[in-house]
């Protein structure tokens, strides 16, 4: 079975084990198709619409947890959970300057970097995708924040990459990234099918940084993939001596994937939403039920 199967069938499937943990057999946890399902599932707790059909796995979890055919998200937190977090990592304003003040305060003996910083934060929109960083890593449990040298537009930022479409990520026994490989589908340039696999894997080559990029599994020259000429290119590299991206676990629990704020509580959370839900239906009801008169004549017939 290729990736892409493998992917597709942990969105359209649910499987139970995509959501648990175990500290050996990870196999379940890590995979892309059952981390995909997983934050498919926490997000769609966060906007609140977990237990409705719109989701293709949203009757195989009712029918797993054996849930209330007309369960709601009554008491579903994910919402806050999410607000919260965004307002306490990094709440605030950012220093214009990138000095010691605001929502990330810089500490360096080098002046010069703080103006550099600033404009890193000016050109990333980093006032606004801080916050999405906050939300996005407390819901699912992981986030990446990945660097761009943008050669079009000569400007350097940080982008957010979703953990989804990661397939794997190679790290140093100190977190720092070594490599990393990106698929997904996407729209064919050529025009020929609707979707085609894009594959994307970045590896070190002593100072230098390697970038491949892959159509259906042969090398593929991207239109956005282009090099400091201008001309689009399958494979180029960079003087980088570091691979640009971070991987952030919201809650590390010694696995290659971090834990959900939703994790420990989700099991809790569907629970007193089953329960308040049919509790819910009863009070509806009793206060407007269905009137049934017998034994009574039109006025008409009086």
């Amino acid at each position: 079975m290729s990736f892409i199967d493998r992917l597709r069938l942990g969105i359209l499937a649910f499987k139970e084990a995509y959501l648990t943990a175990p500290v050996q057999d990870t196999e379940d946890w890590t995979a892309q198709g059952a981390r995909s399902l997983r934050y498919d599932l926490l997000w769609a707790m966060y906007e609140q619409t977990g237990y409705r059909d719109v989701h293709t796995w949203a009757t195989a979890y009712r029918k797993q947890y054996a849930l209330y055919k007309y369960v709601r998200p009554i008491y579903n937190p994910a919402y806050r959970l999410g607000e919260f977090w965004k307002a306490h990592l990094f709440g605030g304003l950012l220093d214009p300057e990138a000095g010691e003040e605001g929502a990330i305060p810089i500490a360096t003996e080098n002046e010069a970097l703080r103006l550099a910083i600033a404009d890193l934060w000016k050109w990333s929109r980093w006032g606004v995708q801080k916050d999405v960083l906050s939300i996005r890593g407390t819901i699912l449990g992981d986030i990446a924040i990945q660097v761009i040298d943008d050669v079009k537009r000569d400007r350097i930022y940080l982008d957010l990459l979703h953990p989804g479409r990661l397939e794997s990520v190679d790290k140093d026994p100190f977190g720092n990234v070594k490599g990393y490989v990106i698929a997904e589908r996407r729209p064919d340039p050529r025009g020929i099918t609707n979707t085609v696999t894009y594959l994307e894997q970045v590896t070190r080559s002593g100072d230098y940084v390697v970038y491949e990029t892959f159509l259906n599994g042969e090398p593929y020259a991207w239109p956005d993939n282009v090099d400091r000429s201008g001309m689009p290119v399958s494979s180029w590299r960079e003087p980088y001596g570091f691979v640009p991206l971070v991987v952030v676990q919201h809650n590390d629990v010694g696995l290659e994937w971090g834990w959900s704020e939703l994790h420990p509580i989700r099991a809790k959370v569907q629970e007193v939403d089953g329960i308040a839900s049919q509790l819910s239906d009863q009070i509806r009801k009793t206060v407007d039920p269905v009137w049934l008169i017998r034994a009574s004549r039109s006025p008409r017939a009086r």
